[in-house]
Formats: C-alpha cells, sequence, structure tokens
C-alpha cells in the first residue's frame, strides 16, 4: 500500500514582491493591530500559498511607534 503524501508540506514560502500583489490591505490590518497597545496577538489564516509568511516576513520588527 503506497503511503499518501502529507498535504501541508507545500515547499519554500511564496516570496518575492512580483508574487505579492493586492496584499496592501492585509499589511494594513497588521500594522494597525501591532501599533494598538491593547492587542496582543494577531492571526493569519486562509488557504495554502496565498502569503501568510511573507507578510510576516516583510512586515518590519520590531513595529514601528506611532508618530
Amino acid at each position: 500500500m503506497p503511503i499518501p503524501q502529507n498535504p501541508y508540506i507545500a515547499g519554500n514560502p511564496v516570496g518575492g514582491e512580483t508574487a505579492f500583489i493586492g496584499r496592501a490591505d492585509a499589511l494594513r490590518e497588521v500594522d494597525r493591530v501591532l501599533q494598538n497597545p491593547n492587542a496582543n496577538a494577531i492571526v493569519l489564516y486562509g488557504q495554502r500559498r496565498i502569503g501568510k509568511t511573507f507578510i510576516v516576513t516583510v512586515h518590519p520588527h520590531p513595529p514601528q511607534s506611532p508618530r
């Protein structure tokens, strides 16, 4: 009997600025939550291979202070 392929291993994260189109709204929402002193967590969820990891990697760490 063949061993079924693991559906959760999809390869390297989606990357590159050209592959990340139309997600400015998601980045703004991450900024909004992280700038809120009362917020202590954010959850990124969605289909595989849509850029969840990329949002985290392109976001500045630590978040910039509001000016």
